[in-house]
């Protein structure tokens, strides 16, 4: 039963329409005036996209005059508000603060006095050759330089 299906299908194959019917049909299809079975239309297009806009501008108009304004920074400015806020705004400094200060300013002034005091002991040349004098300082360098010589020679 398939080898008859198939050789039925390959003479429906070789159909062809007749030549008159042919011109006939192509004739009235191509004369028919084309229908735009497109969803894209230009004035439908045109009138959405308005309206959109129009409720765009409505919206922000509408938003503006309910939301609050906001103050203006030159309000800031004005002495009679400022005055107002000082009056009730409680200032406190603490007097530690101040006691640090005079401290600090102090011991600036006592170490600039020293600097500028030439007979200030630590500078004194007979202080500084009373002290050497006391110092055996050749003992002392002969026997760093043995030490050194032990590290280098190890």
């Amino acid at each position: 039963m398939n080898q008859d299906h198939i050789q039925k299908l390959k003479k429906l194959k070789l159909i062809e329409p007749d030549p008159v019917f042919l011109k006939k049909s192509r004739v009235l299809i191509l004369s028919a005036k084309s229908v735009n079975t497109s969803a894209f239309r230009w004035p439908v297009l045109v009138w959405t996209m308005s309206s959109v806009f129009a409720v765009l501008i409505i919206g922000f108009i509408v938003s503006i005059s309910i939301l609050p304004a906001k103050p203006v920074l030159s309000a800031a400015l004005d002495t009679q508000s400022l005055n107002n806020e000082f009056t009730n705004l409680n200032i406190s400094i603490q007097l530690q603060e101040i006691n640090y200060d005079q401290s600090v300013g102090q011991t600036i002034n006592s170490a600039i006095g020293e600097i500028k005091n030439n007979a200030v002991k630590h500078l004194n040349d007979a202080v500084l050759k009373n002290e050497s004098a006391g110092l055996n300082l050749e003992e002392s360098s002969s026997q760093i330089n043995q030490l050194l010589d032990n590290l280098v020679s190890n």
